[in-house]
């Protein structure tokens, strides 16, 4: 058998993982924490499970769908696709989306929402269809809907708020080839695919867990705690892999699923533009903030579904957790990094009371606050590295490779993917 060693155990690391196990090679997966998941992981707060930060699942996530099935995962799309927004007050306008064939379901639905006039919903309908046929040019976002006269209203209460919840930029920033590729696949492919996958378990239950079983049951070898050190390389492959601890480890092929910015700390200096090229990100973070609501408040009574989209406060979306928490997320976070707790903590109180009348100061019992200062990469199309590079038997997974996607789970599932059929 030929012999695989997979480097990282996030997302893109566990597919490859499991793809190449598949596949009939032998495996050994390391990892540097004791746990696996990556920036994808539940742990226990107060008899609570909390994720690192919310991942919304989509319907047009075909590749993390078809692994997580043949890990035996039952995945189940919502029934209601419906998006909500509220505003200060407690107003809510809903994009409600019908039971219609795609494209249809979506059209319908920008044509009867009623924050729009006839004027910007005929715009948008004709953006709509302009970006499915566009050609890649490097704009961003922003200069693009500029160009076709989308509103400011319409910018406030759709393109940014859905550039947001994908890209984690800002639409002055956001490419919008990736941005439009990733609009046909939610809402242009078909209906099922802009329907939403929202677990009831946390993630490392549903992603992680039954990932590391299929593993052990396959006698993949799993290696926790186990940090590498450096690639040894030798003209055009890599020789074997040098771990923190002294071990040397040897395989026929090589897949690196490390965060991209780590990646110049393994890589001998000579080796890194062959192995990366061009390449060069900058971060995105995100942060999450969990709230505790006294009991007395019914937070189902708050709004209907499961989440809903936050206008003109610094909130973004706000989901229901357990019966009596909500957590708050807010993407392109840059500004909130360098913030004490408490003043992050007193500004979300002050918009969860503006957004929702019924809270008070006082039925707030506590925060749970997590930054990700590095949660996805900012990228332009065209400037992100392969899965294949000049190192002949050494492969990249991740999220931060090129998967025509933004850096989302399935970006990182589809790297896992294209790594193990790079190798056949």
């Amino acid at each position: 058998m030929k012999k695989v060693i997979v480097i990282g155990g996030g997302v893109a690391g566990l597919v490859a993982a499991t793809e190449a196990v598949r596949r009939g090679f032998k495996v050994i997966l390391i990892e540097q924490r004791p746990h696996l998941g990556g920036r994808t992981f539940s742990f226990d707060d107060q008899n609570d499970t909390l994720d690192n930060g919310q991942h919304l699942l989509m319907g047009c996530y075909d590749y993390t769908i078809s692994w997580l099935r043949s890990l035996g995962q039952n995945v189940t799309l919502e029934k209601n696709s419906n998006i909500s927004f509220i505003e200060p007050g407690g107003f809510v306008t809903t994009l409600k989306i019908p039971a219609l064939p795609s494209p249809f379901h979506f059209i319908f639905s920008l044509m009867r929402f009623e924050k729009f006039s006839s004027v910007e919903k005929w715009r948008l309908l004709t953006a709509g269809i302009r970006s499915h046929f566009r050609r890649p040019d490097n704009k961003t976002l922003s200069k693009i809907l500029e160009d076709w006269n989308q509103s400011p209203k319409v910018m406030k209460y759709f393109w940014e708020p859905v550039c947001l919840a994908v890209m984690n930029v800002y639409p002055k920033e956001a490419s919008a080839d990736i941005f439009f590729g990733a609009l046909r696949l939610m809402f242009l492919k078909s209906r099922d695919a802009s329907r939403f996958i929202l677990p009831d378990k946390g993630l490392s239950e549903f992603l992680v867990d039954p990932a590391e079983a299929y593993l052990k049951h396959k006698r993949c070898q799993i290696l926790l705690t186990k940090k590498l050190r450096h690639f040894n390389l030798d003209e055009d492959r890599v020789v074997s892999i040098q771990l923190k601890s002294g071990e040397v480890l040897e395989a026929d092929y090589y897949i690196c699923a490390i965060p991209y910015w780590k990646l110049q700390e393994v890589i001998p200096g000579s080796y890194y533009s062959r192995v990366l090229g061009n390449s060069d990100f900058s971060f995105a973070p995100i942060l999450s903030v969990y709230v505790w609501i006294k009991s007395s408040i019914d937070i189902n009574e708050l709004f209907e579904g499961k989440f809903i989209g936050c206008i003109d406060t610094g909130i973004q979306w706000v989901f229901k957790k357990t019966h009596n928490v909500l957590e708050i997320t807010i993407s392109a976070a840059d500004e909130w990094m360098d913030r004490p707790l408490k003043a992050i903590e007193e500004r979300l109180m002050i918009d969860l009371m503006k957004l929702f009348p019924q809270i008070y100061e006082s039925d707030v019992l506590r925060f749970k606050t997590i930054k990700e200062r590095k949660a996805t990469c900012r990228f332009d199309q065209g400037k992100r590295p392969s899965s294949v590079c000049e190192v002949r038997n050494l492969l990249l997974a991740g999220d931060w490779t090129e998967t025509y996607l933004p850096g989302t789970i399935e970006s990182a599932a589809k790297s896992g993917y294209q790594a193990v059929a790079s190798i056949l």
